[in-house]
């Protein structure tokens, strides 16, 4: 709670560094990327854990939602950006890999992911 300075939610569950965590558009999802290559999804309301994406081969180091939550966006280490369907959770949901050369700056990444996003018509 930003007014009173009080932990409301604590999400529990990488086995590494928390790199980054992003709100979705609506506020009620949350993506955590870490060291521990894996970005899980939570419910910002519950703090239950949605799902697992795995696939990336080093650190995630950052994410970026779609406008309308279709689509969730990951940069790591490995040199790809993955795109994964949040519509399609069950089977994974990847959509795309990009190869690309992540900067040692994740607002960088972060400026790059949303750039794309706007002009790739990402849902």
């Amino acid at each position: 709670d930003v007014a009173s300075g009080d932990e409301v939610l604590r999400l529990r569950g990488h086995t590494s560094w928390v790199n980054e965590a992003s709100f979705s558009p609506d506020d009620k999802l949350i993506a955590t990327s870490s060291s521990d290559q894996t970005v899980r999804l939570w419910n910002s309301q519950t703090g239950d854990l949605l799902h697992i994406f795995e696939g990336h081969t080093n650190s995630v180091e950052s994410t970026c939602f779609s406008r309308v939550n279709s689509c969730l966006a990951t940069a790591s280490w490995d040199k790809t950006i993955r795109l994964w369907d949040l519509r399609h959770l069950r089977g994974g949901g990847l959509l795309r890999i990009c190869d690309h050369a992540l900067t040692e700056s994740s607002r960088d990444v972060q400026r790059t992911l949303r750039h794309r996003r706007r002009h790739m018509d990402l849902p």
